[in-house]
């Protein structure tokens, strides 16, 4: 039987460093969340189990509010909430990795925190859907939302990795099986 998670944020929640995983867990009622960020991206100046604030419920039913996520599921939804929460809390600053990806060739007028974009590999050429989770005048650091991209052949990020690229790498959102870019945004 299919279990069924309930995202409804509460204050019992806890945000727990497993030193056996070597990732940050969210520990909800009956379950974990194993959060794909490992120990060493983070900065923690508390010990664990760190429980959710009302801060944090805040933030989280904002973003669910406000987040362009009407074509994901529930929990994939919840999910990317997660990961961003745990990004704006305990993120340690990264540097650009400009070098993996293809600049466009299509402008972007304007670009928005929060809304989705595509970043093309420069060695696979594959492209894949990242979501700006801040973005500043020069950068925009992204969570990818698809299962995974291809980097190159020996390069591959999983499911919310984070990237940080500067704007002109940013190209259209791009949906599979589409032959040419599609200029529209989320917001």
């Amino acid at each position: 039987m299919l279990k069924v998670i309930d995202f409804t944020p509460k204050a019992d929640w806890q945000w727990i460093l497993d030193l056996e995983k070597n990732k940050l867990t969210l520990q909800m009622e009956n379950c974990q969340i194993e959060l794909e960020y490992k120990i060493r991206m983070l900065v923690f100046d508390f010990d664990s189990p760190l429980y959710f604030t009302l801060e944090d419920v805040i933030n989280y039913n904002k973003l669910m509010e406000t987040l362009p996520l009407v074509s994901f599921s529930e929990a994939l939804s919840n999910k990317i909430i997660l990961h961003i929460l745990a990004l704006e809390l305990f993120h340690k600053p990264i540097m650009p990795q400009c070098w993996l990806f293809e600049v466009t060739t299509q402008t972007l007028q304007i670009i928005n925190e929060r809304s989705i974009y595509s970043l093309k590999s420069k060695n696979s050429k594959k492209h894949a859907n990242y979501m700006i989770v801040e973005l500043t005048d020069e950068f925009a650091l992204c969570l990818l939302l698809d299962n995974k991209h291809e980097i190159s052949a020996k390069k591959t990020f999983q499911q919310f990795h984070i990237v940080k690229v500067t704007k002109e790498l940013l190209h259209p959102m791009w949906h599979e099986g589409q032959n040419n870019w599609i200029s529209y945004q989320i917001s």
